[in-house]
């Protein structure tokens, strides 16, 4: 059976793509089989996609940079760093929320039948990022029956940002497999990890919580 991850945050330059990586690292050290997808993607151009977090996906996968696997796992590409609905309105499009659905049950289904054993499906900024003006992040991913990493970061407002998407969630009954604390950003805190990780399990006891270090390497397992 095919598990469906999303992984999402409560903001951009979080740290999702970094967690992306090493769970690819992980399942492929564990023998598993994973595909990764991040089907909606700003501020990207044919000279910095390499460094994109569409080329960093496709490297961790081991799959050469070319324009047939660009397009394959990010079909909704945008040169402006902004939400999605405001780059593509920019470039005179728009993101259909029924071809999104569909690209997405596709994906899954070809994961599926081919016995993957984990898709994972890195979202595009926050979990309220609108995708046009009628539909978020959240909408997206409720409509499929998957779990969701939520990669949170440590500074001042991060409980505020942190709770409000945990709490989109449950209204929304989405499931969290994780919360990933993460330290992957250039955010400075004048905040203690260790309490932002206590006063978030205060919250959601029963909600795993990993804090996940600076360092490249980790030898513990994120899923």
């Amino acid at each position: 059976m095919t598990e469906l991850i999303f992984i999402t945050s409560t903001g951009t330059d979080i740290g999702k793509t970094f967690v992306t990586r090493l769970i690819i690292q992980q399942l492929k050290k564990e023998g598993k089989t994973v595909r990764a997808f991040k089907p909606i993607i700003s501020g990207v151009t044919d000279e910095n996609i390499a460094a994109s977090d569409t080329g960093l996906i496709l490297k961790a996968l081991g799959q050469e940079i070319t324009k047939e696997n660009i397009q394959k796992i990010s079909p909704w590409r945008f040169k402006e760093p902004l939400s999605p609905h405001d780059a593509a309105e920019i470039e005179g499009q728009e993101i259909d929320f029924k071809d999104l659905l569909k690209f997405t049950k596709d994906i899954y289904d070809a994961a599926k039948s081919d016995n993957i054993d984990v898709l994972l499906i890195e979202t595009v900024g926050g979990l309220m990022v609108p995708l046009s003006y009628k539909k978020t992040i959240i909408d997206w991913i409720s409509a499929f029956d998957g779990k969701i990493i939520l990669v949170i970061a440590n500074y001042l407002g991060t409980l505020s940002h942190s709770l409000t998407a945990l709490h989109v969630c449950k209204n929304y009954n989405v499931q969290i497999k994780n919360i990933i604390l993460s330290c992957h950003n250039n955010l400075q805190s004048v905040v203690e990890i260790d309490k932002t990780a206590r006063t978030i399990i205060k919250f959601y006891p029963h909600t795993p919580l990993i804090i996940l270090p600076e360092l490249q390497k980790c030898e513990f397992n994120i899923i």
